[in-house]
């Protein structure tokens, strides 16, 4: 494990959920109040955006995401209001479509935007400003494009949508069997008394894709594993989220507590930050090659390259 790291705190904020603009010059973020802010990564001065969203009960969570053509919208969605659009430039609310019960959402690679809902899948064209399918599914946990595809995390497995036609073309083969004794000699190891036909609970509970691989998250009996797709390789990991720093060299990043992992193909790598409690949320800036970290109270600064060899770690062995 590294030594412990210092941050730079740039200032006080609660966080739900965050996203960082194409050219890296922004990221936007919520809090726990529902506010919508910008921070500009070159001055790191933020702001809020101006919006007309009434008060919002507690229970209804605003997820962020960028659009990815260009660097001046981004999108919202809440069980409150459903789907907002906002001008970067101008920070203001620019559209409203339907109130409506969404959840996460993420954009394609034609822009099409796909917003989970208790009952299935809408989708969204923003250029025409409307939904055009829904693909009923229920139990959704995540979801994330691969392409024209879509995966789709349930509490059943994961399933591959052909979303021109709106149907399923096929079930990604998870292995089951094979996790759950994986999951089982694991237990065994340190309880010896635990009988092999033990009752395994499996949920995904997140998917990454990138150019060559594709990686899930489960959690089985209440421990945490990350899982190659379309392979047996599966190993334990620290939360149940992913977040993508490089795509070609593919490292991705988790984080509990005040620890940041990073996991590259082959390697892994531990950083300890003394004066971070809890960390909620990141955003890597790769220009720069710096993370914004986020935890309960404050948001943070982190200079990679002065610590971690990214290219190192890409091709590093075990």
């Amino acid at each position: 494990m590294n030594k412990l790291q210092p941050t730079i705190k740039i200032f006080e904020t609660t966080y739900f959920s965050s996203d960082i603009s194409k050219n890296d010059k922004f990221v936007v973020f919520t809090d726990s109040y529902h506010n919508i802010s910008i921070l500009n990564t070159q001055t790191l001065q933020y702001h809020k955006i101006v919006t007309d969203t009434p008060t919002i009960t507690s229970y209804s969570n605003t997820y962020v995401k960028y659009y990815p053509s260009g660097n001046t919208l981004c999108s919202t969605t809440d069980t409150h209001n459903g789907l907002r659009l906002y001008d970067i430039s101008t920070s203001k609310n620019i559209f409203n479509y339907k109130k409506d019960t969404l959840f996460t959402h993420c954009y394609s690679i034609n822009n099409t935007l796909a917003a989970t809902t208790p009952s299935g899948i809408k989708f969204y064209d923003l250029k025409y400003r409307y939904s055009n399918m829904f693909i009923p599914i229920k139990e959704v946990t995540c979801i994330e494009w691969k392409g024209l595809y879509l995966y789709v995390g349930t509490d059943s497995g994961i399933y591959k949508y052909d979303v021109r036609n709106q149907q399923a073309i096929e079930k990604i083969d998870l292995n089951e069997n094979n996790i759950r004794e994986f999951d089982i000699s694991n237990i065994k190891i340190k309880n010896s008394n635990i009988s092999s036909n033990i009752n395994t609970e499996m949920k995904v509970t997140d998917i990454l894709s990138s150019t060559s691989y594709d990686f899930c998250t489960l959690k089985i009996n209440n421990k945490k594993y990350i899982k190659l797709l379309n392979t047996s390789i599966i190993k334990e990991c620290i939360s149940n989220k992913m977040y993508k720093i490089q795509d070609i060299q593919f490292i991705i990043a988790m984080y509990c507590n005040s620890l940041l992992k990073l996991y590259s193909y082959t390697s892994e790598l531990e950083i300890k930050f003394k004066d971070l409690k809890s960390i909620k949320g990141i955003e890597y800036c790769r220009s720069r090659n710096v993370l914004y970290i986020f935890t309960d109270t404050e948001m943070y600064y982190y200079e990679i390259d002065k610590y971690i060899d990214m290219k190192r770690l890409a091709y590093r062995d075990v």
